[in-house]
């Protein structure tokens, strides 16, 4: 029973973690032995017996590949390994009877994507500040979750605001908390990622309607290759399957920032008083309504110079980042495919085609009265039909073969056709 133990992950808060200044917004990263020791601590107290090490691009796993990963006793490996590199970005998971902790590199998705956040924050501030606004209460994210509910993710952390049609809908997510509970559940639980203004004021409704419409005036194919979605008083997508939702957020996210620093931008070049502040918005909002969309380029639109540039700036690197990462995510789908492509192969040779030419020499075999042999003549047709259309989907298997790598939009079409057959 210990085993399943917590179906649905758990994570502590910063003040369930016995760290020197953890739970205060501290910039200095805590000492890595003392937070390691404190989260087996916590884990131990919660009924945790092991422990394992993984980044966040490996989760969500399969329960056959989670028991698979190297994990050690909580009782007899109280020293953290000096290879191992934490990340304290994220909270660690205790899941069933093992407590996950999370590493970190330079390369990680996840370290770029916190990186946007706290840019977000940033200018956050900076516009609150020219608005004069005090407090200004800007966009956040909603996530639709669909499923069985004994694995909600928002349903185990208390961060579901309503449910409605079998769905169930997240109280207002800044994107850190967003990208947390999106990365922990299974791509097909989101339905549906949404920004949108919670508040009330008719500055923070300018505010979110400039966004909208500046999001969607310069990145409008972008944002179409995510499935975006036309909600009024929204901005919102349907994650796409074939990309993973660290990426698409990602993106999201380095859209938002462009647009908030946009607005800076305006501020700052035109300082209109504080008092006109809201028309001054709707100006800029015409403005922005007025040029034309972008055509929807699919997949293209990731590959484009501009979104290259867009994300490179944001994380603040100048390596071309989304195309690693396209390759990145492009292989571990040609892998999928071609392993499920060869399984099926293997189903056709080895049992579809034997199982049929039995049945076919079988069925030669008889011999029925006149009055029924036209039916028996048909079933053998089907039967040799049957036989031609696995042959050929045999050779389909054996002939087609994917680029080996994702590095053009034509690769990537390729592979999405492969992955709907």
């Amino acid at each position: 029973m210990r085993e399943n133990m917590h179906p649905i992950p758990q994570w502590p808060s910063p003040f369930d973690l016995n760290v020197s200044n953890f739970a205060a917004k501290n910039s200095q990263e805590p000492d890595p032995q003392e937070y390691f020791q404190s989260v087996l601590n916590w884990a131990e107290e919660k009924g945790g017996e092991e422990y394992t090490f993984l980044s966040l691009e490996e989760w969500p796993l399969a329960s056959e590949r989670f028991a698979l990963l190297p994990s050690y006793r909580i009782k007899e490996n109280l020293q953290l390994p000096k290879e191992v590199r934490l990340s304290y970005l994220l909270p660690p998971l205790l899941y069933k009877n093992r407590v996950c902790l999370w590493t970190s590199s330079d390369t990680s998705i996840v370290e770029h994507y916190y990186h946007v956040a706290a840019r977000i924050s940033e200018s956050e501030l900076q516009l609150a500040h020219h608005l004069e606004a005090g407090h200004l209460s800007l966009p956040q994210l909603a996530l639709t979750e669909e499923g069985n509910e004994s694995s909600s993710i928002l349903l185990a952390s208390k961060l579901w605001e309503k449910k409605e049609n079998g769905k169930r809908i997240s109280s207002p997510l800044s994107f850190g908390q967003a990208f947390f509970l999106g990365s922990l559940s299974r791509e097909e639980t989101i339905s549906r990622l949404e920004l949108r203004s919670f508040a009330d004021s008719e500055l923070a409704q300018s505010v979110f309607q400039f966004v909208l419409a500046r999001s969607v005036s310069k990145y409008g194919s972008i944002l179409s290759s995510l499935g975006k979605t036309d909600i009024e008083g929204s901005l919102g997508f349907q994650p796409s399957s074939y990309l993973s939702f660290p990426l698409q957020l990602l993106i999201f996210a380095c859209i938002f920032a462009d647009a908030i620093d946009e607005l800076v931008s305006l501020w700052i070049e035109e300082r209109p008083k504080a008092k006109d502040a809201i028309s001054k918005l709707q100006e800029w909002i015409r403005k922005e309504e007025q040029i034309p969309h972008a055509e929807e380029e699919g997949i293209g639109s990731l590959f484009q110079e501009r979104t290259i540039r867009l994300i490179d700036k944001y994380i603040e690197r100048n390596d071309r980042f989304i195309e690693k990462r396209l390759e990145w995510e492009y292989t571990n789908w040609k892998k999928r495919i071609e392993s499920n492509s060869a399984k099926r192969k293997q189903e056709i040779e080895e049992v579809l085609v034997p199982d049929l030419m039995s049945r076919i020499g079988a069925h030669s075999r008889i011999s029925l009265p006149n009055d029924l042999q036209k039916s028996w003549e048909e079933i053998g047709k089907s039967l040799q039909l049957e036989l031609e259309n696995l042959l050929l989907e045999r050779n389909k298997l054996t002939e087609s073969k994917l680029d080996p790598n994702g590095k053009s939009p034509e690769s990537w079409n390729d592979l999405l056709s492969r992955r709907s057959e």
